[in-house]
């Protein structure tokens, strides 16, 4: 057993050891939240929620032909939009708070990394939102 617990010993010293436990700690936040976005996504994936339905068959039968599938693919790509923005904004984030040698207080920078790693994502999120609402689906513009 010693050679084994010298052996980690020697690993826990190393510098990627450290390395990559840094990053995994930087990066749980955002991993966190890619989880969350996935599990939202499966549990809401009800297929043709709202399609339309004649008028003259009642509420009970869809009709294929007046399905438009835009506004459930314009949602879908929203979705993965964010969540790949949750990637370029986490790095800064990680740059700002933790790379940054400016002689500030390192409270405030982790506090302007954060802002931008959870910013970043919702700021995609609601622009998504927006054009989708106002710009095609449901009765909206184009």
């Amino acid at each position: 057993m010693s050679k084994l617990s010298t052996k980690i010993a020697q690993i826990k010293k190393s510098h990627a050891f450290k390395v990559a436990t840094r990053a995994g700690f930087l990066l749980a936040p955002q991993l966190v939240l890619m989880a969350v976005g996935i599990y939202d996504q499966a549990a809401h994936a009800q297929g043709l929620v709202g399609a339309p339905v004649d008028p003259c068959y009642g509420q009970s039968n869809e009709v294929g032909q007046l399905a438009d599938f835009g506004y459930d693919t314009a949602r879908d790509i929203s979705r993965v939009v964010t969540a790949l923005s949750t990637v370029p904004s986490s790095l800064a984030g990680m740059k700002i708070a933790f790379g940054q040698r400016d002689g500030g207080e390192s409270a405030m920078n982790v506090a302007k990394g954060l802002g931008v790693g959870f910013g970043g994502p919702t700021a995609v999120h609601l622009i998504g939102t927006f054009a989708i609402n106002n710009y095609g689906g449901l009765g909206g513009g184009l």
